[in-house]
């Protein structure tokens, strides 16, 4: 029995000892599962996966983009000269989707329009590549309208572009429209040169709501301060604005400072003098260059002639009741347009009748 039970004693412990793991042991498995661990590291590859999912959705947002611009052309007849992208679009999109890390951008191009985006993960697209668009260029992917072909983005629309993961589109910045080089003016401003911008935003018919003013005409000249006050040009800010907009009592005629010139912000004369702007000229023109640059730069070139609210005939009178004073969007009201490429009677007088719940841009003018 004694000999029984040391043999015991001194088994047990011996069983006990062989249960476990031994150091070799645990250093294999735990290199076995670093090498399992990598290997579906590069298998999986999450970074790559999150960015091929980013770019099918900036894929499947320029699509949304391009269906509402066909809506409007079947609206309107012509596509539109900016896309309000990050803000509402109304009658088009709720909100027009925005990329934060690199902003999509948009721009006219001979009847039709282009789109770009920056693809994350640009190898082995269908549509990108050396032969078409660099993957390197800051803007590697473009949907366009039927009439065109794929292209690079052209200079004057995405040079010098960046990209910034950490910023944020201005939710009221949003025009995009194709730039172009505009005339050498033909006279020289005689006097202390004010600046004219048309508005890169588009209002209906109630702009007392719009600027949060008093009135309709004060309404719309907040507006062009905030605009000017907030452009990239940064010339413009703290300046004193007025709109070129009538009701039925007062126009510019009635409001505007008259003892100075009218440039684009570029430089380019529109008008000598008040009196210049006014005067209808041998050859039936009354401005010397259309107001057709925005508090941005950007230089609009769609010829839409009813683009611009105005109520305003070419003497800078009214030109009657507009919008009930510029404070409704109902059909029932309407008011006069003009068109900013026009430097004839029409800039400021092209269209009638044009439907209060219809969005336009305006004219901002410097005092």
């Amino acid at each position: 029995m004694q000999n029984l039970l040391k043999t015991i004693r001194y088994t047990l412990p011996a069983i006990r000892l062989q249960t476990g793991f031994t150091l070799i042991e645990l250093l294999v498995v735990i290199a076995i599962l670093g090498i399992l661990t990598a290997g579906i590291l590069v298998v999986v590859n999450p970074i790559d996966q999150i960015q091929r999912a980013r770019d099918t959705q900036r894929k499947q947002e320029l699509a949304q983009i391009q269906r509402a611009l066909e809506v409007y052309y079947n609206d309107n007849g012509t596509y539109p000269d900016t896309v309000p992208f990050g803000d509402l679009w109304p009658g088009y999109m709720e909100k027009v989707p925005q990329d934060s890390n690199m902003p999509y951008k948009y721009g006219l191009d001979a009847g039709g329009y282009r789109l770009f985006a920056k693809l994350d993960h640009c190898v082995n697209d269908s549509q990108v590549g050396p032969q078409v668009i660099p993957c390197s260029d800051p803007y590697n992917y473009s949907a366009t309208s039927s009439n065109l072909t794929v292209a690079p983005c052209p200079a004057t629309l995405c040079q010098g572009q960046v990209a910034s993961p950490t910023s944020t589109p201005a939710p009221t910045s949003t025009p995009e429209p194709t730039a172009t080089s505009t005339p050498v003016p033909t006279a020289t401003p005689t006097l202390t040169s004010k600046y004219v911008f048309v508005t890169s935003q588009v209002y209906n018919g109630d702009l007392k709501s719009a600027g949060s003013g008093t009135s309709g005409l004060d309404g719309a000249d907040k507006i062009c301060k905030s605009l000017a006050d907030n452009s990239t040009v940064t010339n413009l800010h703290g300046r004193t604005w007025m709109t070129w907009l009538s009701d039925s009592t007062n126009g510019p005629g009635t409001r505007f400072t008259k003892t100075s010139s009218y440039n684009l912000i570029d430089d380019t004369l529109v008008a000598n003098s008040w009196s210049d702007l006014i005067t209808q000229k041998s050859d039936s023109s009354y401005l010397r260059h259309g107001i057709n640059v925005t508090e941005n730069g950007d230089v609009l070139t769609s010829s839409a002639s009813c683009t611009v609210w105005t109520q305003t005939n070419s003497s800078g009178s009214s030109d009657g009741n507009p919008c009930s004073d510029w404070s409704t969007t109902s059909f029932l009201y309407s008011a006069v347009t003009g068109g900013y490429l026009a430097t004839d009677n029409s800039w400021t007088s092209s269209c009638g009748g044009v439907y209060c719940n219809e969005s336009k841009r305006l004219y901002c003018f410097e005092q």
